[in-house]
């Protein structure tokens, strides 16, 4: 699945989801890694896993730093 977000500088960008490494809360931004490098984007890390359908699983301290790894 495509999804569209606005980078830290507010363009619009295009990812592949089914590229994507983790997904990583860093302050009122989200680092996005995928298969070809990193994004820092405006959304929240709650909206993204919600665009993307995920629940957030793992170990206390995953929840606390509000990362999630995907593979």
């Amino acid at each position: 699945m495509w999804i569209q977000l606005p980078d830290s500088g507010g363009q619009t960008i295009s990812l592949n989801s089914t590229q994507l490494v983790m997904i990583k809360e860093h302050g009122d931004r989200t680092l996005l890694v995928h298969t070809r490098g990193e994004v820092m984007v405006l959304q929240s890390h709650d909206a993204i896993l919600k665009a993307l359908s995920l629940h957030q699983t793992g170990s206390a301290a995953s929840r606390r730093e509000h990362q999630i790894e995907l593979h």
